[in-house]
């Protein structure tokens, strides 16, 4: 059976990247190539991956990640239009499949690549558009918010302020019957369809840059059209695409439904703070779903496993734009030999796919531990 490659871009982030090999090598087992396509923004960031790629290479700690793994290659790239390049390189393996990840992402159960029961259905179906790993039936029913304005009026901003968003979608396996929130068995997964919930906040992405996995000519398309010169673009311009061909396969008049839905959701947020949702475009193929079931051969039912394997852990909160001036206090800490602990993230409670650790470079402390 073909193996499953790993691609991961990283920039200034050997401490967290350090984090996600070591949890690779604790929980994942069948992998394909693992490749790391890295970028420094200065000579210390750039000592602290080769101090990485070192470690990996000779240190026991990483006995487990190479032995599970069929290679392991660091590139490192000087823009983020090279991360294209980079991941090209995948296509002279022999493996189909590719999950990239992201640079702070972490595995906190196992999970074998080759045999657990929602990878066989995914290799199996050629209508499965991935395989999620890092959803599952312990996420949470709640959709995230924040409270905008501290504790005087507690008023909720973001995913809290739509008005059809959910936190989980609408399963198709396993089925409802006696109970309104099935719990799938160790023996089993989740299965359901994008097309149906795309009201379902993190269940609703075609396309994701990390914990996925998904066949590799799929994927490869999606960055060549989209990521060519900004890879993080491919879950924005991709999933307009992506989600444009869907409704055209079941007959929905994307473009016109789009633009009304744009407008509503311009006035609904100007009038009332609303959040910015697809709401038309998901009701529409809301009914289609209803009407028409799944379209054999259209790529819109995603499985799961039963609980999520691995999720984002956000430290510094740099892709939401704030305090990424920790980022060179995190690699001097990972060059003085401190890593960031595992088993203190295995122990959280996440209840999304994206934990917000708001710490600051003090408190890390508590989370660091002297690299033997």
């Amino acid at each position: 059976m073909d193996k499953i490659d790993i691609f991961i871009p990283s920039k200034d982030r050997s401490l967290q990247l350090h984090m996600l090999l070591e949890s690779m090598g604790k929980h994942l087992r069948n992998v394909g190539t693992i490749l790391v396509s890295w970028m420094a923004n200065s000579e210390d960031f750039r000592e602290g991956y080769r101090l990485l790629t070192r470690r990996v290479e000779e240190d026991e700690s990483f006995n487990s990640l190479r032995r599970s793994a069929a290679n392991i290659l660091f590139v490192e790239r000087k823009s983020y239009s090279e991360i294209y390049n980079a991941i090209t390189l995948l296509k002279n393996t022999e493996d189909d499949c590719i999950m990239p990840l992201v640079d702070d992402e972490i595995f906190v159960r196992p999970f074998d690549l080759e045999n657990e029961a929602c990878i066989r259905y995914f290799l199996e179906h050629d209508d499965i558009l991935c395989c999620a790993l890092r959803l599952g039936a312990n996420l949470t029913e709640q959709v995230s918010c924040t409270l905008g304005d501290g504790v005087i009026k507690n008023r909720k901003t973001g995913h809290a302020t739509s008005l059809v968003s959910t936190g989980k979608p609408r399963y198709i396996v396993p089925k409802i019957t006696s109970t309104l929130d099935p719990i799938p068995t160790e023996n089993e997964f989740i299965l359901y369809a994008v097309t149906e919930n795309l009201n379902a906040v993190h269940w609703n992405l075609l396309i994701s840059v990390t914990g996925c996995v998904y066949r590799k000519d799929y994927f490869m398309q999606v960055v060549e059209r989209f990521g060519k010169h900004d890879y993080l673009n491919i879950e924005k311009a991709g999933q307009d695409m992506l989600l444009a061909c869907v409704a055209r396969e079941r007959g929905v008049p994307y473009g016109v439904i789009k633009g009304l839905d744009v407008l509503l959701q311009g006035i609904l947020h100007k009038m009332f703070g609303i959040y910015r949702q697809n709401m038309l475009v998901s009701l529409a193929l809301r009914l289609s779903w209803i009407k028409r079931g799944h379209i054999a051969g259209l790529k819109e039912l995603i499985v799961t496993p039963p609980e999520s394997v691995c999720f984002n852990v956000d430290i510094n909160s740099q892709n939401r734009g704030l305090r990424a001036g920790l980022l060179p206090s995190l690699n001097s800490l990972y060059i003085a030999n401190r890593i960031l602990r595992t088993e203190f993230f295995e122990k959280l409670r996440f209840r999304f796919p994206v934990e917000v650790l708001d710490v600051n470079i003090e408190s890390l402390e508590g989370i660091t531990t002297i690299y033997k």
